[in-house]
């Protein structure tokens, strides 16, 4: 019998977690797939009508607005997707005082953004503020997301998903189509995200524990750790298209991010799949359990990822002259595709490694990557520049997956000869 079914047959309480894990993932998937989308499309009438530089402009926006996001975190959405997960709720302060917590972050971290581009860049202030302004909503909408993935709220997940999709397609579309340029589509893009925040506010705080279990001290000791890993994982993934700007220029920013465009698939299945298991893997206790769903979703997604980046890398000339017509993102894709199997590896192994506490040995290995990876851009861009950087990228998350390895299986060892442990055979302990 399959050792997988066997454990969950034999564990009290578990049923299913495999089974629980392909469905989140489904619903994670589809809740983010119109958003996702819509981002591509967005990104394509942008590269249409404003050119590489108009996209790379907006895309280094954004990816600023994404880094000083987890800024503002502090690691909270992480932190929620675990201690709301079925179960596993403990002391901790309620998620409307979570809640009240991230907008105070994302507000200072705003002001100061503001105040810094003032003094810095004044000419590109009417660029940056907007941008800076897209840090409130996005922090309760994110913090609302994380919430409803924990508790399975699949339907409020996937009707915020679609309309504002709907919503973002539309707009940027008709913006354009009258001449709006890179700072009113940010200010567009604000608009949207506060009417998602309020929405999701008014949807789910409704459904969400009404008692205070205080223990803020707890939460902050925990959640500073996913902080860390949330901006360094941000920095690592993302600094090589603001080198890319700085180092070089706007245009080839703009080739860089259209290849990157088209990983918006992988980089979807990744999110979902890091939304649905970390409440899967903290609900599990048996490690026998744990340990083969870990297994098998790693083995699937690998070969599953592996298939996807070979057919992306093959079609490579075909997707980006029908989409954004940049021929020199055709060689950046096909290197960039091969990111996809490690990818998904490292989302469910350090999911995985969440489940046992292990987020500092998770910021050590991502800290070390991410000094790497910052250190290699400074020297290949300049010269090769959106091909050195997606090297680079390749190089960086194959390293992760490797380090991440390592420290599983060891850690699974120590567990299995740890004092009070009795040795696991043939799925049951002795």
């Amino acid at each position: 019998m399959d050792p997988l079914v066997r454990a969950e047959r034999e564990t009290p309480g578990a049923p299913g977690r495999f089974s629980l894990l392909l469905q989140g993932t489904g619903v994670n998937l589809i809740a983010a797939g119109a958003t996702t989308l819509a981002s591509v499309f967005v990104s394509l009438a942008v590269a249409r009508h404003l050119g590489r530089e108009g996209l790379g402009l907006l895309s280094v926006c954004l990816t600023a607005v994404m880094i000083g996001s987890l800024v503002a975190d502090l690691g909270l959405d992480s932190l929620i997707l675990r201690v709301f997960a079925p179960g596993q709720i403990s002391a901790c302060p309620s998620l409307q005082r979570i809640l009240r917590m991230k907008l105070a972050g994302s507000g200072l971290l705003a002001i100061v953004a503001v105040c810094s581009l003032f003094a810095a860049v004044p000419t590109q202030a009417t660029l940056f503020i907007p941008a800076a302004l897209i840090l409130l909503p996005r922090g309760m909408s994110s913090a609302l997301e994380a919430f409803a993935k924990a508790r399975s709220l699949r339907r409020i997940l996937v009707l915020a998903s679609v309309t504002t999709g709907l919503f973002l397609v539309g707009g940027v579309f008709t913006g354009l189509a009258i001449g709006w340029n890179v700072s009113q589509i940010l200010l567009f893009l604000f608009a949207v995200e506060s009417a998602k925040a309020l929405g999701l506010t008014v949807l789910l705080l409704p459904k969400a524990p009404r008692t205070d279990g205080g223990g803020w001290s707890k939460l902050v000791r925990e959640s500073i750790p996913f902080g860390f890993i949330g901006v360094i994982g941000a920095v690592m993934a993302r600094s090589d298209l603001l080198l890319i700007g700085s180092l070089r220029d706007a245009a080839e920013a703009g080739v860089f991010s259209a290849a990157d465009r088209m990983l918006a698939a992988g980089n979807l299945v990744a999110f979902a799949l890091y939304g649905a298991s970390v409440p899967v893997f903290s609900a599990i206790t048996d490690r026998t359990l744990r340990h083969e769903t870990v297994r098998r979703s790693t083995v699937i997604a690998l070969a599953i990822a592996s298939v996807a980046a070979l057919l992306l890398s093959v079609a490579a000339p075909l997707l980006t002259r029908a989409t954004f017509s940049f021929e020199e993102s055709v060689a950046v894709l096909r290197i960039l595709s091969w990111t996809l199997p490690p990818l998904l590896v490292n989302t469910l192994v350090g999911s995985a490694l969440f489940s046992h506490h292990q987020e500092r040995t998770i910021m050590a290995v991502l800290g070390v990557a991410c000094l790497l990876n910052i250190g290699l851009n400074l020297l290949v861009i300049p010269r090769f520049g959106a091909m050195g950087a997606a090297m680079v990228s390749l190089g960086t998350e194959w390293g992760i997956t490797l380090a991440y390895g390592a420290v599983y299986i060891t850690l699974g060892k120590q567990q299995l000869v740890s004092p009070g442990h009795r040795p696991i055979v043939d799925g049951r302990e002795t």
